[in-house]
Parts: C-alpha cells; structure tokens; sequence
C-alpha cells in the first residue's frame, strides 16, 4: 500500500528494463489521456510506463492539478495490493516493449509518442539477434490511426494488444522506452529535429502496398462536427466546412474515414495544405514533401488561447518547401477567403 507520508515523486523509479512488472490500464476517462502505469517488484512506479511522470511532469505543480495523479496515486495502490493476489493478474511471459502511451487515444501527443518509440526501436533494438523475440504491447483502445502505423511498421505476429482494467504481470523482460517530445518540434529553430519522423515517413511510404488514384494537389484537413474529435474545442460546422473548402478548390479529407497510411501519402503528395489549429496542424504538417508549397492554419477562436503565447515570434514560418500562414477566424468560415501570400 502507498506510504501516505511520501510524495508522489517517492514513489518513482527512472529504470528502463525490468522483471516482473505489474501494470496496469485504469478504465477510460474523458478527454485525450489515457491513465495507466507500472511498477516494479518493489512496488516503486516506473515512471516511463506514463507521460504524466517525467516528460510533463510540471503539470503536477499546477494550482489545479489535473486529476491523473489522482488516478496515478489510485492505481499505485491498486497494483500493490493486488501483489500478492496472483489470481487478480493476467500473465504475459514474453519479453516486451511497451508501447502504450499515456495519449494512446489520439492527438498529436499521441502521434509524436507513437513515432518517437518507433524511432528509437529501429535505431536501437531492430534487428539485433538479443532482441528478435521481443513483442510489442499496444494499447488495444489506441486511436486506429496510430494502429495503423504500428501494424504497418512491425509484422503482427510480434503484436500484442493489451487492454484496460487488466492488471498485467509481465514475467519476463519489459523494456521501457521514453518519450522526447509532446509535440513535433514546431517553432523556428528547431524543426530540423523533426528528422526522426522524417526517416519513418519515407519507411512508411516505400513498403506501401497502394497508391492513391489519383492525388489532389489541394487539400484540407479542418476540425467539424462530423471529424473523429477527443475535445469540443475549436469545432467548426460541417457546411461551413464544405462550402469553405469548394469555394478555396481544396479537397476536405476526414483523416477517420483513411487509413492513416492514406493519409500520409495524400499530403505528402499535395502542394497546398489547409488545415485547423490543433491536431489537424501540428500531427500533419510533418506529412509534407517538398512539393508542398503553402500551409495555411485556420485558428478558430475558441483555440486564440493556446495561439497567443506563440503569435509574437515563436511559430515556424516555413517547412521544407512550405510557407506557413496563420489566419485567426471566428467559430463560422462561410465568409472568410484566404489571404494570398
């Protein structure tokens, strides 16, 4: 049971490899996170198994903490009580990566994670003898997008899909792999550090099985009521939508309605990108290829909180070939045109 006279911070441990660990998913909560974690056999929280704990752990000092710490200090207990109750866990004997993130159900952080493991699996553990039976764990509930891109990267023989509200007892060699960014880097001295996805991309893109028809040169993606949407923020109505993108000649794609494989290669072959603030930005503009020459980003005003830190000098102006444009707009589009650069 959890020392109540300990901080959380206590409680965690930075190990990477370990032996008989128990983890766990909590059941889904509201919003883009996905509570879970690990801890070792001396019930100590392996702090890379969730997000929360190092890569954005400032959060925790926050006057209105979020309540994942809660759900971390619940599991916490949860999996030290159950310990000793081996009929309460599922066993998994394999030796395993674990790629469960703790935004497994979308959003760029989400993506940036997921693309981050991968990088790190090819560069590191990929094709070296001591690691050839090694599987990797999924969170089952990821958002398919992000399941697309594992199944496409990795043989699914060598995936293993856990779920929520099971607690794990990994019996064999888990290996923790940390993430280095909770977005893609964006602003205007360090998107060269974008290489790493770059390098999965053009992996992605040479073991395709298909090709599109036939590529629009002028597409957009923008976040509207019908999108596969974690939170109501910055939401645009489906006709605005569709009116504005005839009226502009670019192609509205629903990344949901693609395979994301799809998806890369329609906007890696396109010329001009108009997409919505959040992750309709910061997920795809990694996507484009030096065909790409304009990026313009819709900024509804229900997101000009989240934009206003950057607007005075921060924002990456330009991508590869891409000049970037940032238009604030109201919650409606039907009367807005696009500047031209």
């Amino acid at each position: 049971m959890k020392d109540e006279n300990k901080s959380l911070w206590d409680h965690c441990v930075p190990d990477v490899v370990n032996q008989n660990m128990l983890y766990i998913i909590s059941a889904l909560c509201p919003g883009n996170s996905v509570p879970l974690i690990g801890i070792n056999e001396k019930n100590q929280i392996l702090q890379f198994t969730n997000e929360w704990l190092y890569l954005i752990k400032e959060y925790y000092d926050r006057e209105e903490r979020p309540s994942i710490y809660c759900d971390i200090e619940a599991m916490l207990t949860y999996l030290t009580d159950s310990r000793d109750k081996p009929e309460m866990h599922k066993i998994i004997e394999d030796n395993v990566f674990i790629f469960a993130t703790s935004f497994a159900k979308g959003t760029i952080h989400g993506y940036v994670a997921i693309y981050w493991l991968l990088h790190v699996y090819f560069e590191k553990y990929a094709g070296r003898p001591e690691y050839a039976d090694y599987k990797i764990c999924i969170y089952k509930d990821s958002q398919q997008g992000i399941k697309d891109i594992v199944y496409h990267l990795i043989d699914s023989d060598k995936i293993i899909e856990i779920s929520h509200q099971v607690i794990l007892n990994f019996t064999g060699q888990s290996i923790l792999i940390p993430t280095k960014y909770h977005y893609f880097p964006h602003s205007k001295t360090n998107t060269h550090k974008n290489d790493f996805v770059d390098s999965l991309i053009q992996r992605i893109l040479h073991t395709k099985t298909a090709a599109v028809a036939d590529y629009p040169s002028r597409i957009a993606i923008l976040k509207n009521a019908t999108s596969t949407n974690l939170t109501p923020q910055g939401t645009y109505n489906r006709q605005d939508v569709l009116k504005f993108c005839k009226r502009q000649k670019h192609q509205l794609i629903q990344p949901s309605e693609h395979n994301e494989i799809e998806v890369i290669d329609l906007i890696h072959n396109c010329e001009s990108l108009i997409v919505s603030w959040g992750t309709a930005f910061f997920k795809n503009f990694v996507y484009i290829s030096e065909k790409c020459k304009s990026i313009y980003v819709l900024i509804h005003s229900e997101y000009m909180v989240q934009y206003e830190p950057y607007a005075a000098d921060e924002l990456m102006t330009s991508y590869k070939n891409a000049k970037i444009l940032y238009i604030q707009t109201d919650n409606c589009l039907h009367a807005r045109r696009l500047p031209s650069k």
